[in-house]
């Protein structure tokens, strides 16, 4: 009994050494390296998505007549693909919250100079032109002379409110008949709710 006590005195005499500093500097090591691996599997996935899209909003204000050319593609390829990687970068090896968003406002202004580089010269509105010119075909055939297929286009606000007028009456339809529908099963329907028995007793 004597010797346990003792062996359980000097177990507390010694106090146990823990490095905290070392601990504290492998969950950073691998909360970082996590970091690291989520955000590169999400940009591998992410950019064949992101790519299309940009490229459909890039051929919308570049491209002439109705055709792409291939080399503004590809040089607005290469501003987004490295600005999406350095973002990357900046969100994981940043220090702190402001350190992060200094360095993605930097690389926002770098891709945006290099885009307005780039491909600045090659975008237009002039394929927006059926906005505010109701014989749009025309107009095409002036500039580029005649376009095999071109023909005379509707007003696109005469469509649009053409659209908005049978969205517009398919919704009143839908609601009026589902409304009447609902009303229906709720006084007369197999599955009713107390309030609705209760009324119906009265």
């Amino acid at each position: 009994m004597a010797r346990q006590a003792a062996a359980l005195i000097d177990f507390q005499s010694r106090p146990a050494v823990v490095d905290w500093e070392r601990m504290a500097a492998r969950a950073r090591s691998a909360h970082r390296a996590t970091a690291v691996a989520l955000y590169a599997f999400l940009i591998a996935v992410s950019l064949p998505v992101i790519l299309p899209y940009f490229w459909l909003v890039t051929i919308a204000f570049s491209a002439k007549a109705g055709v792409a050319e291939t080399m503004v593609l590809w040089r607005s390829t290469l501003v987004l693909i490295p600005a999406v990687i350095a973002f990357w970068l900046a969100a994981t090896l940043a220090g702190n919250r402001r350190q992060m968003w200094l360095g993605m406002a930097a690389i926002a202004l770098a891709a945006a100079a290099a885009f307005a580089l780039l491909v600045g010269p090659d975008l237009h509105l002039r394929n927006f032109i059926f906005l505010v010119e109701p014989d749009f075909a025309s107009v095409v055939r002036s500039r580029v002379g005649e376009v095999r297929g071109a023909v005379q286009f509707p007003n696109v606000w005469h469509a649009f409110g053409n659209s908005l007028l049978i969205a517009g009456a398919q919704t009143v339809v839908v609601l009026t008949v589902g409304s009447l529908a609902a009303y229906y099963l709720a006084r007369n329907g197999p599955i009713r709710s107390p309030f609705a028995r209760a009324e119906h007793d009265l």
